[in-house]
């Protein structure tokens, strides 16, 4: 059985050991030792990264008991190597374990609110909450309650009881259900929160430095809080505060002033935006007779073509019922964005009795190979893209189509 000196000293970054078994497991293999201080997945968090002398070990794991070291190459068994963690990712994590005890504790111990699950990503970190929400206030109120605690540098205990009357001395935030054969590991925010724990912790609640709570969502079983800890929050701090200079600067405007900046501007461009559109309308009505003195004309009918650019999609098709108004009228359109090279087509009519068996989706599914484009439609609309630049033939082909299916 392996020596676990993980729970024997979470801090040991470096160590001697012995490769008792090497396995194949899926692409990876599976090395055992006799004694490791690399931690396997589990108690919420990832398992332990490092090297074996030079050998990268990219994940460790727990299987029927045994703790596997995931290496890309074999080693032999009875070789003795030097085993190392990457201590930047495993203190990482001890700070998230520690920062996430401390956050469900405090919101227990303010709300009643019970964690039902937890996870940590490289970036961010989240709990799940029983609380149907949240609010500024209580944010507030559990930011500044955890953060005094952390600037108390309270210990941060781990120890193992066997004994069950001592066990059940033991005021546990979340009842223990089971108890292992060994015992149960109980980790202790000294004197404010008591967990059954089997992850790597901090020795104090220093050592975690802030912790900030940046997002919350509801959910079905409750509330999803996102939060920074440590470095990570650091950063974060870092980078919007570099957005907020950036864009104080662009405004001129101090930091509390932006807000309302932002407000102002988004409610001048609401009232342009109307207005653009106003006048596109205005625009329309007059571009509509020019446009339908160049049409082509089979038997009474006017097919129209028109190459639009960085349209509306909403304002294209605004365009177009102005044109279905107007009785035996075909509409071939296209709208092409420059930055995107995407394309967006669309055909309509507004075809009499008699004249209506054209399928514009037929139509439309003729010609979009020529842009790679996907599409579809009924026989009186169809709408479809594609990407690249439009074809010098592209409409022209659709107005041959729609000549020989007239004619039909």
């Amino acid at each position: 059985m392996v020596k676990e000196l993980f729970y024997e000293d979470t801090y040991l970054r470096e160590h001697k050991a012995k490769i008792t078994a090497c396995e194949k497991i899926a692409d990876k293999y599976g090395v055992s030792l006799d004694e490791t201080i690399f931690y396997p997945e589990g108690g919420g968090e990832p398992g332990d990264r490092g090297w074996f002398d030079k050998i990268e070990v990219v994940d460790t794991i727990k299987k029927e008991g045994e703790i596997y070291h995931l290496t890309k190459k074999p080693l032999n068994p009875g070789d003795s190597v030097s085993i190392k963690l990457d201590w930047a990712f495993r203190y990482d994590l001890m700070q998230f374990h520690t920062s996430q005890h401390l956050l469900s504790s405090v919101i227990y111990d303010l709300y009643k609110g019970n964690t039902l699950s937890v996870h940590v990503g490289t970036k961010n970190a989240h709990i799940d909450v029983d609380l149907p929400s949240l609010n500024w206030e209580m944010v507030r109120e559990i930011e500044l309650k955890a953060n005094t605690l952390i600037y108390q540098n309270l210990s941060v205990k781990t120890y193992w009881i066997k004994d069950q009357k001592e066990l059940d001395k033991i005021p546990f935030r979340r009842a223990v259900k089971k108890k292992a054969e060994k015992g149960v590991r109980v980790v202790e925010i000294e004197g404010f929160d008591y967990s059954a724990c089997g992850g790597m912790h901090l020795k104090k609640l220093g050592e975690i430095g802030i912790l900030k709570i940046v997002k919350w969502t509801n959910i079905k079983e409750g509330t999803q809080i996102e939060f920074l800890f440590g470095k990570r929050a650091l950063l974060d701090y870092e980078q919007k505060t570099e957005i907020l200079q950036r864009l104080t600067n662009a405004l001129t405007c101090h930091d509390l002033e932006l807000e309302a900046k932002v407000l102002a501007f988004k409610q001048n461009n609401q009232k342009m935006e109307k207005q653009i559109k106003m006048l596109n309308a205005e625009l329309m009505e007059y571009k509509i007779p020019k446009i339908l003195e160049n049409a082509t004309i089979i038997d009474g009918v006017r097919i129209i073509t028109d190459n639009f650019e960085d349209k509306d999609p909403k304002d294209m098709k605004l365009i177009l019922n102005k044109f279905m108004d107007i009785p035996n009228i075909i509409c071939l359109f296209t709208d092409f964005f420059p930055d995107s090279s995407k394309i967006l087509v669309f055909f309509a009519h507004s075809l009499e009795k008699g004249k209506d068996k054209l399928h514009m989706g037929n139509v439309l599914k003729k010609v979009l190979p020529l842009i790679n484009g996907k599409g579809g439609g009924k026989p009186q609309y169809a709408q479809g893209g594609g990407k690249g630049k439009i074809p010098d033939n592209f409409l022209p082909e659709a107005v041959k189509i729609v000549i020989d299916e007239l004619k039909k």
